[in-house]
């Protein structure tokens, strides 16, 4: 009497795992290649035996890719908690005064803010925004007086094209009114009024700067100079 073989290749359809599989419908389908090795073996046919080998290999195979599964979600979640911790962490430097630098500029949801500080005041001011490959795609108009200034961007190329949200380079050039370089500081120091934890990078807004948390160089508590006008504000503000 004829005994009918299994095939000895799990069918792709039913055994693969998609992208929309979790660890549990994996397992489900760990189990039903193991009854499929069972009934393979219970019905193979004694004069044309399958081979043994073949159905370590498979087990192997789809062992490994469980494995693989399975240490991809751990990432997954010990990216999450870190990225929430450095969020909660970030909170801690409101009302902190911090040194920030660098010649970076981070372009999100299309907007920007170009931070630099003039040791005397200007007449000409000019910024140039630069890709990756350091060509200039806009150029602005910066503010003139003496301190800390700030310029927007709208992310937009000088021809008008919309670039996309990532990391930029930028240089301030600074003259008088005799044409000579008045000196330029891409760092500046203030106080974090709050954070921006929208999206993947954390920004400190200072003002109307937003400093990327990588470029913060110093972190020191407000001076005592800023705390009492801070609070001479405050009780004046209670007073009127």
């Amino acid at each position: 009497m004829a005994v009918n073989a299994l095939s000895t290749s799990p069918a792709p359809s039913r055994l693969a795992p998609t992208a929309d599989n979790d660890i549990t419908g994996f397992a489900k389908n760990f189990d039903s290649f193991l009854k499929l090795l069972t009934q393979q073996l219970k019905y193979q046919d004694p004069l044309s035996p399958m081979d043994s080998t073949q159905f370590t290999t498979q087990l192997v195979q789809f062992t490994s890719v469980e494995q693989q599964i399975k240490q991809n979600k751990s990432l997954e979640s010990m990216v999450s908690l870190q990225k929430s911790l450095e969020s909660a962490n970030a909170v801690n430097y409101i009302g902190k005064e911090i040194e920030a630098g660098g010649r970076s500029v981070l372009l999100q949801g299309g907007e920007a803010t170009v931070s630099y500080r003039l040791d005397a005041p200007a007449k000409d001011v000019m910024v140039q925004i630069k890709n990756s490959a350091g060509v200039v795609v806009r150029t602005l108009a910066g503010g003139t007086g003496a301190g800390t200034n700030t310029v927007a961007w709208d992310g937009r190329t000088d021809a008008g094209q919309r670039l996309a949200d990532g990391t930029y380079s930028f240089a301030v050039a600074a003259k008088d009114s005799r044409g000579n370089l008045v000196p330029v500081t891409t760092g500046f120091t203030g106080i974090v009024d709050a954070v921006d934890i929208a999206g993947d990078s954390i920004m400190l807004r200072v003002g109307a700067a937003r400093i990327p948390l990588a470029d913060v160089t110093a972190v020191r508590g407000a001076s005592a100079a800023s705390s009492v006008g801070a609070a001479a504000a405050s009780l004046l503000s209670g007073l009127l």
